[in-house]
């Protein structure tokens, strides 16, 4: 069996939900740390063929608080966000089937309330409409550090694959897995560059449950 894991970030772009994909068990990090700059509160989308801008949610947050300690600000506009989603995918295919539960959703992104809370509710809304069946799990840091809570992790779900993100490889400690008998496995999907570097939605309002054939390649490979 395979494991993966990763921090619950918005509405992730379509590497990550192959991950998820190929995962047998799949681990939500809300208590990772809260790194300025990454992809927890935002997410690149699509407003026009040739244009692209940043679906983000404003936050408060204090130094090295983890993501589930982190709340929206009262600068966050729901009206703005759920305007956005519409310029990007109001014309779809597929935006009567998702988009109103998608902006339902987003319409509870409310200032002082947890990110977390957010992105993990969208992240299982979004697995469901991607009809991906890996049982998802939150997890809780248990380990002296990144590399041993993923082994433990995976040691306690029962797989003996880890499953990395490709960006992973040059960080990522080996003895821990090696300890607990867990090899290490990387994915680097091939996917069709007009869906390969923005939300997933991009691919679920176009594509609906047909999003998988714009992947070429799982990418599975040992390093």
């Amino acid at each position: 069996m395979i494991f993966a894991a990763h921090q619950p970030n918005l509405l992730p772009w379509l590497p990550f939900w192959v991950k998820v994909d190929c995962a047998d068990v799949f681990g939500v990090m809300g208590h990772a740390q809260y790194s300025k700059g990454q992809y927890h509160n935002r997410v690149r989308i699509p407003i026009r063929p040739d244009q692209h801008i940043m679906l983000t949610v404003p936050v408060s947050v204090k130094l090295g608080q983890t993501i589930n300690e982190v709340v929206i600000a009262p600068a966050a506009n729901r009206r703005k966000l759920s305007e956005q989603l519409r310029a990007a995918y109001g014309c779809s295919r597929y935006w009567h089937d998702y988009g109103p539960q998608l902006l339902d959703i987003v319409d509870a992104c409310v200032p002082g309330a947890g990110l977390a809370n957010l992105t993990i509710v969208l992240f299982f809304w979004l697995a469901k409409q991607l009809q991906i069946s890996t049982g998802c799990r939150l997890v809780i840091p248990a380990g002296a550090g990144p590399s041993e809570n993923l082994a433990i992790w995976a040691a306690e779900a029962g797989c003996s694959t880890y499953l990395s993100g490709a960006g992973a490889a040059t960080y990522l400690e080996h003895a821990p897995f090696a300890q607990r008998g867990i090899t290490i496995k990387y994915s680097r999907p091939v996917i069709d560059p007009k869906y390969a570097s923005t939300s997933a939605l991009t691919a679920l309002f176009d594509l609906g449950s047909e999003w998988r054939s714009c992947i070429t390649q799982k990418g599975i490979s040992d390093e």
